[in-house]
Formats: structure tokens, C-alpha cells, sequence
């Protein structure tokens, strides 16, 4: 995910929140940080969102992709409102949002997965980010579905 499909997904999250048409629960692992499950054509897809009043403030967004390797795996994108940025709140999220899938999957049995992250090269505060959460040095490739010069983040999270 892209940022502009980042910056979308965030859009499109607050105004069906206004529209009611989504609702959202507390994650398992912070209270601050809600979660919003959905398949959208048949694709599991959970969004976690920092609110502020009755708008999310900032999004990680979390979809399962094609094996890698015959292991599961998981694609991740993040985006904060541009007036909350520099606060730390998009790394909050991201990093929630792990934890949260981690401890979901490990409750029912998978404990076995790849992150993969794609960050556009321009988009340095967003690489500065991901490598932060996920602990890993980024390769750099180019973005098959939009051609772009990116730095691709893939960590193993194994139980083993």
C-alpha cells in the first residue's frame, strides 16, 4: 500500500465512521487503539486507528497477501493526519497493530508469518518508521504496482 492508498484508506475510514456504516472496538492490547475487521473481495483486512473525538487520527491498516515461501503473510501500511504528525502517533499504531495481530494469531494457532512493508524511497519519515517498528534494514526494489524506486521491509515473526 501506497501512501496516497494510505492517505485514501484513512479518508475513506473517518467518513464511514461519520456515515456509521463501520464500527469499531478496542484492541486487545491498548484501549486507545480501536480495530475495524472487514474482507473486502474476500480478503481479510483489519484497521487500527488512534482517534481524537470521533475521527481517526492516524491508520495501520493490515491484509493478508500471498504466502511467501508456502508461509503465510501479512502486507502493512500506515498513515497519520497530516496536523499529527511528529508525534510519535503513527509508530504507536503500527506497533499496536503488530501486537494485536500477533496475539490474535497466536491464539489460534499461528504463530508463523511474514511483515512485508513497501515505503516509497521519498518517503523517508515513513522508512525511519517501519525500520523502527519491525527492527530490520529495508532492501531497496521497485513497487511492482506502481513502478516506483521503494525500500521493501520483510521480517519472519516465528514462535520457534
Amino acid at each position: 500500500m501506497n501512501r496516497v492508498e494510505m492517505m485514501d484508506a484513512l479518508e475513506h475510514f473517518n467518513a464511514a465512521l461519520k456515515a456509521g456504516t463501520i464500527t469499531v472496538q478496542p484492541t486487545q492490547t491498548d484501549p486507545k487503539i480501536f480495530v475495524h475487521a472487514d474482507t473486502p473481495e474476500g480478503t481479510p483486512r483489519m484497521s487500527y486507528v488512534r482517534k481524537k473525538g470521533a475521527h481517526a487520527t492516524a491508520i495501520a491498516v493490515i491484509v493478508v497477501t500471498e504466502p511467501i515461501d508456502g508461509v503465510p503473510a501479512i502486507h502493512i501500511g500506515c498513515a497519520v493526519r497530516e496536523d499529527q504528525r511528529g508525534k510519535g502517533i503513527g509508530r504507536h499504531v503500527l506497533s499496536v497493530a503488530l501486537e494485536d495481530f500477533r496475539v490474535d494469531m497466536a491464539e489460534k494457532g499461528l504463530e508463523d508469518y511474514w511483515i512485508e512493508s513497501l515505503v516509497e524511497m521519498d518517503n523517508m519519515a515513513s522508512a525511519a518508521m517501519t525500520k523502527k517498528v519491525l527492527d530490520i534494514e529495508p532492501e531497496e526494489t521497485v513497487d511492482e504496482a506502481t513502478g516506483e524506486p521503494s525500500l521493501r521491509f520483510l521480517k519472519r515473526v516465528s514462535s520457534s
